[in-house]
């Protein structure tokens, strides 16, 4: 009896440093050794009686709070493997929650769409500078394969080189700028717009070329500084994605012969006998 109450001591000192498990084994086994004495049946005393009672009660307690142990380790478990989801995952395991989803569908309501046609071509051409500015809007609008046309055909550029002659303007002409005067914006057959532009700005940068080979126009006195082209038609092609696929610049009779990036070169002071016959 005596070995039975020091391993019911030992079991209880054991307890907060031994696994769930293994103390309702060791309880289990208690029991058993208390039940299974190899002893010669004796007619058990009072006494004998009482403390066999308690060191069963001691057992089963001990029992029952290893498995109390065991049941809030495993929900602790539990709970570490719903955080190990995460918002994102929560919300694609479950659904997203409404608000959610209202808050998504209000927010792609309110985002701008993007534009097309008249609107997308006067973000540039009716007297107003992009907010990213002249090149990069150029670059984002003028599909890889563009041909641009001046002087009806006989000067032909791709992206390239239209990105470094408007550079090149802008370095000359810093205050570059469209005007479209009589605002006559409009979308035509096979997804194109035309309207009459008018170019100005101030001569006040660095000389000028506008073609490859042709000696740059410097700023001088006897030259206005003031700038300003012939009306001219300009008809644009775009494609699906909002770019630019053809750009059709052709000079307007009746004018001084100003018109295209040549047109700022001889209001330069730019000799003309130094340009490719047309």
């Amino acid at each position: 009896m005596a070995a039975a109450a020091s391993a019911a001591a030992g079991l209880r000192h054991r307890r907060l440093h031994t696994p769930a498990r293994v103390l309702v084994r060791n309880s289990i086994e208690l029991k058993l050794a208390l039940l299974s004495s190899t002893k010669p049946p004796q007619t058990p005393s009072l006494a004998t009686n009482t403390c066999s009672m308690k060191l069963i009660l001691v057992a089963l307690a001990i029992g029952a709070n290893a498995l109390s142990l065991q049941k809030v380790s495993q929900q602790a478990v539990s709970r570490r493997a719903l955080g190990g989801f995460g918002a994102a995952g929560l919300a694609t395991f479950i659904g997203e929650a409404p608000a959610l989803a209202a808050e998504k569908k209000e927010k792609a309501a309110k985002a701008p769409k993007p534009l097309k046609d008249v609107a997308l071509v006067k973000e540039l051409f009716d007297s107003k500078i992009p907010a990213a500015g002249v090149m990069a809007w150029y670059d984002a609008h003028l599909s890889p394969d563009v041909s641009i046309e001046f002087n009806g055909g006989a000067v032909k550029l791709g992206k390239k080189e239209y990105l470094g002659l408007t550079q090149a303007i802008l370095d000359s002409v810093p205050n570059f700028s469209y005007t479209a005067p009589k605002g006559d914006f409009k979308k035509g057959k096979g997804n194109t717009v035309t309207w009459t532009a008018v170019v100005t700005g101030t001569h006040t940068g660095k000389p000028y070329s506008p073609l490859k080979g042709v000696p740059p126009a410097k700023p001088n006195k006897k030259a206005p500084a003031k700038l300003q082209n012939d009306p001219e038609a300009i008809t644009v092609t775009l494609n699906e994605a909002g770019q630019m696929t053809k750009l059709s610049v052709a000079a307007i009779k009746g004018g001084k012969g100003f018109s295209g990036p040549v047109g700022f070169y001889l209001q330069m002071g730019g000799d003309p006998s130094k340009l490719p016959k047309a």
